[in-house]
C-alpha cells in the first residue's frame, strides 16, 4: 500500500517535473524492487539519456550513472533478455570494475546461460564474478563513509553480499562440489544474521 502511495506521488511529481532526475530514480527503484522490471526498465532507459555530470550530480549521496546502467541490466536480466543484461553488466565492471551489483548480475547472467547451454565455462565465469561481487561488496561496507551512502544503494550493495554467497552454492552444487556448496551456504546464512 505505502509503495503504491509513493508510485502515484513520483508519477505525479514527474507529469510537473518530467526532468527531476531524482523522482524519476525512485520510481525506477520502486517498479524494480516492486518486481515490475519492465516499468524499471522504462525509467532507468529515460535516465541514461541524460549528461553523466547531471546524473552524478543529484542529491543521492554515493549514488551514480554506474548504479543507474546497473539497474537497468539487472532489470533485463530479470526479464530474462540475458544479452542484453549481459552486455550492459560486463561493460558496466569494466568501466567501474568496483560495482558489487554489476558483478552479481553479471555472474546470474554467465549461471543461467551456463545452465541453459549446459556449458561449464561459463559456469565457472559465474563462479569467478560472484567472489568479485563478494570482495567489492565487502570492501564498500568497510568504508569510513558507507553509512553516508544512500539507502538504497546500501541495500543493493548488501544484498549482493548476502546473495552471491547463495548462487556459488547452486553453481558449486551443479559442478558437483557439494563441500564448496556447503560452505557457501553457511557463509550466506551467517550474513543474513550479520547484516540485519
Amino acid at each position: 500500500m505505502l509503495r503504491e502511495k509513493e508510485i502515484d506521488y513520483l508519477r505525479d511529481l514527474l507529469r510537473k517535473e518530467p526532468g527531476n532526475i531524482v523522482a524519476r530514480r525512485l520510481l525506477g527503484i520502486n517498479y524494480f524492487v516492486g518486481r515490475e522490471y519492465f516499468n524499471a526498465l522504462r525509467n532507468f532507459k529515460v535516465i541514461l539519456l541524460h549528461d553523466e555530470e547531471k546524473l552524478d550530480n543529484t542529491s543521492m549521496t554515493g549514488w551514480t550513472h554506474h548504479d543507474d546502467r546497473t539497474i537497468l541490466g539487472l532489470s533485463f536480466l530479470e526479464l530474462e533478455v540475458y544479452d542484453n543484461a549481459s552486455g550492459i553488466l560486463d561493460h558496466e565492471v569494466k568501466d567501474y570494475c568496483v560495482n558489487p551489483p554489476a558483478w552479481f548480475g553479471l555472474g546470474r547472467c554467465y549461471y543461467a546461460t551456463g545452465l541453459i547451454n549446459k556449458d561449464n565455462n561459463l559456469l565457472e565465469n559465474a563462479v569467478k564474478d560472484f567472489q568479485e561481487a563478494k570482495k567489492h561488496a565487502r570492501d564498500l561496507i568497510r568504508m569510513p563513509n558507507y553509512k553516508s551512502i544512500c539507502t538504497p544503494k546500501k541495500i543493493f550493495v548488501e544484498n549482493t553480499l548476502k546473495f552471491s554467497d547463495l548462487f556459488l552454492a547452486e553453481v558449486f552444487k551443479e559442478e558437483g562440489q557439494y563441500f564448496k556448496a556447503f560452505k557457501s551456504l553457511v557463509s550466506h546464512l551467517l550474513l543474513r544474521f550479520v547484516l540485519r
